[in-house]
């Protein structure tokens, strides 16, 4: 049983990192889509490399790594469940590919174009968002039912094999000043 517990509340919590950093990435281009003289191409293209990050990361989620296939080994229930999720991944995948094409010409025209490539990426952190919304709130119930005990201390087994591995191969911190890692911080700490 404290398998089992230890496996939800890592996952929840998990879950609850990548909301937040997910969220800090949509509010600076929310921000940006009402205002866009308060953003610069620079600033823009941190973001976007941030979302980037983000996504590569999401891919070695816990949930993604040991869950997923773990839900699929015990039913088919949630098959459809995890193609309409993969469909808000690529959804969003789309839109990040259009936005990096559009990236040098909206900030040498300005104004309307950036603000249009700001609601792009907003939408593509909305359907992110939904993402993590839909796991938590119809996948891991699911999750939490249809797998055996057996199984569920097996992926504890692996989270903390898996954890204990990526504390050991963290590089050291840079002497890079700390404003210029708020975000950047927010989103590796996803690292899993």
């Amino acid at each position: 049983m404290l398998t089992y517990t230890y496996s939800q509340v890592t996952l929840l919590l998990e879950q609850q990192k990548a909301q937040n950093a997910l969220s800090s990435i949509r509010d600076f281009f929310q921000n940006g889509e009402s205002d866009s003289h308060n953003i610069d191409q620079q600033g823009f293209q941190k973001m976007l490399d941030n979302l980037i990050e983000f996504d590569a990361l999401r891919h070695r989620r816990h949930l993604e790594l040991y869950v997923f296939p773990a839900i699929q080994e015990a039913t088919h229930e949630a098959d459809s469940l995890l193609a309409e999720l993969d469909f808000l991944s690529s959804t969003s995948i789309e839109i990040l590919t259009q936005v990096k094409t559009q990236l040098k010409i909206a900030f040498v025209q300005g104004g309307a174009p950036v603000r249009k490539l700001c609601g792009a990426i907003k939408e593509c952190c909305d359907n992110l968002l939904e993402r993590l919304a839909r796991e938590e709130n119809e996948l891991f119930p699911i999750a939490w039912r249809v797998i055996s005990n057996d199984r569920w201390f097996q992926i504890a087994s692996q989270i903390i094999s898996h954890s204990e591995g990526s504390r050991r191969t963290r590089p050291a911190h840079s002497k890079t000043p700390m404003h210029e890692h708020r975000l950047r911080g927010a989103v590796t700490q996803m690292t899993f």
